[in-house]
C-alpha cells in the first residue's frame, strides 16, 4: 500500500466520502485545553476538507530510522503521554508538509512523535513498518492507540490514555485534526461515520516499572505474649498498617511471624505492651491510624494473641485521637498501666490497668 496519495486521488476521494479521518472535522472547534473535550461537541459544525497525510519522514538526528528499526527504542506508557501532551494547547496547524520538532504535523505524525519513532509514519505504514501489533479492547492501556488504517485522508489514528467511565464505552484521547491538537473524550472506538477503528500497541512501548514499597516494619514493641515464658515482638508493616507478632525465640526467622487479626485490625500505629489485666501475660495495646482509637489485644497462653474476638476498644468518643503510646506500673499495684497522648490537645492521659 502507498505511503502517501497524490492529490489528485486525495480529492477524488474527498468528493466521494464525507470520512474525513485525519483532517476530521474536530467535534468541537479551536485548540484543545488541557481538560478534554466533551464527546460530539461542536458536531453540527460544518465539515472541513481534509489535507490528508504526508509522506514517511525520516526524524532529524533520530537514532534509528524508517528502514532500519521503525518500531524505535523502548520507551514507556506515561513517557508516551508526556510527550503527547507537549503539542497540546500550543496551537499548531494540521499540515501535511509541516513539521514541529522534526516531526509531521498531521494525526500520524503527532502519534509518531509520541512513540518516538525514528520517522513520521502513515496510517498505513505503521503495521507494514513493524510498528504495531493487534490487541483487544480489554487489553488497552495508556500509550496504545485506535486506529484506522486506511491511506491518505481516509486513515486517522488516535492515541489512547484511559477509560473515561466504567463501561469502557469511551475513552479520554489525543488526537491532531483539521482544527488543531486535542485530547478530550471520545466515544469507543471513534465518532461514527469515519470508518472502521481497531485497537492495536506499539511493540516499543512497555508498561512503567512500579517499585514496590518498602515492605519495612515499624512501632516495634517487646513482651511476652504466648505464655511460654519467652519474648515475643510486635510490629506494624510499614505498607499495610498490619499487626505481626515474632515469637521468640526466633524472632529472625519470617516462619515465626503470625498475623494478629485481619481486615479491619490493620492501619495500627503506636505500640505498647504491658500485663494489664494481672494474669501473668503481656498484653498488646495499638493505635488506630486512620480515628486515633486505642485497642486492646489481650495475651493468652495458647500460644498466640487471641483471635479477632479479643480486640476490645479502650474507651470511646473523648478517647479517641491518642498518640505515643506506653505502658509501665505507674501507681506500684503490680499491674502495668497505660499512657498516652491527645493528639489535639498534648495532654497526657493514663489508662489503670487491673486484675
Amino acid at each position: 500500500m502507498p505511503a502517501h496519495r497524490s492529490l489528485r486521488s486525495v480529492s477524488l476521494s474527498l468528493a466521494i466520502t464525507a470520512s474525513l479521518s485525519c483532517g476530521l472535522l474536530s467535534v468541537g472547534t479551536g485548540f484543545a485545553s488541557a481538560a478534554p473535550v466533551p464527546p460530539g461537541a461542536g458536531a453540527s459544525a460544518e465539515h472541513q476538507a481534509s489535507p490528508g497525510q504526508g509522506p514517511v519522514t525520516p526524524v532529524p538526528g533520530a537514532k534509528s530510522s524508517f528502514s532500519a528499526t521503525a518500531a524505535g527504542p523502548t520507551i514507556t506508557r506515561s513517557e508516551v503521554i508526556d510527550r503527547a501532551k507537549t503539542w497540546v494547547g500550543i496551537g499548531l496547524d494540521y499540515s501535511w508538509t509541516g513539521s514541529h520538532n522534526g516531526y509531521r504535523t498531521d494525526c500520524s505524525g503527532y502519534v509518531s512523535m509520541a512513540w518516538r519513532l525514528g520517522s513520521s509514519l502513515t496510517t498505513d505504514t505503521f503495521a507494514g513498518a513493524g510498528v504495531i501489533e493487534s490487541i483487544s479492547k480489554g487489553e488497552l492501556k495508556a500509550g496504545d492507540a485506535l486506529l484506522n488504517d486506511n491511506s491518505g485522508a481516509n486513515g486517522h489514528v488516535v492515541l489512547f490514555e484511559k477509560w473515561a467511565n466504567s463501561s469502557h464505552t469511551s475513552y479520554i484521547g489525543y488526537e491532531f485534526t483539521s482544527s488543531g491538537v486535542h485530547h478530550r473524550e471520545i466515544p469507543y472506538p471513534y465518532f461514527s461515520g469515519y470508518g472502521t477503528f481497531l485497537p492495536v500497541r506499539n511493540k516499543s512501548v512497555i508498561d512503567d516499572v512500579v517499585v514496590p514499597s518498602d515492605p519495612g516494619m515499624t512501632s516495634l514493641t517487646a513482651g511476652e505474649f504466648t505464655g511460654d515464658s519467652k519474648g515475643d515482638l510486635i510490629a506494624v508493616e510499614v505498607e499495610t498498617g498490619k499487626l505481626w507478632l515474632y515469637r521468640g525465640p526466633n524472632v529472625g526467622t519470617k516462619s515465626s511471624r503470625t498475623e494478629i487479626g485481619t481486615g479491619g485490625w490493620n492501619d495500627m500505629t503506636n505500640l505498647a505492651a504491658g500485663d494489664l489485666n494481672h494474669d501473668g501475660k503481656d498484653d498488646l495495646v495499638a493505635t488506630e491510624k486512620s480515628t486515633g482509637k486505642l485497642f486492646l489485644y489481650k495475651g493468652n497462653g495458647s500460644g498466640a494473641i487471641t483471635g479477632i474476638g479479643g480486640r476490645t476498644e479502650i474507651g470511646t468518643g473523648g478517647w479517641n485521637g491518642m498518640t505515643n503510646v506506653f505502658a509501665g506500673d505507674f501507681n506500684g499495684d503490680g499491674i502495668d498501666d497505660i499512657g498516652a497522648t491527645e493528639k489535639s490537645t498534648g495532654k497526657l492521659f493514663l489508662y489503670k490497668g487491673n486484675g
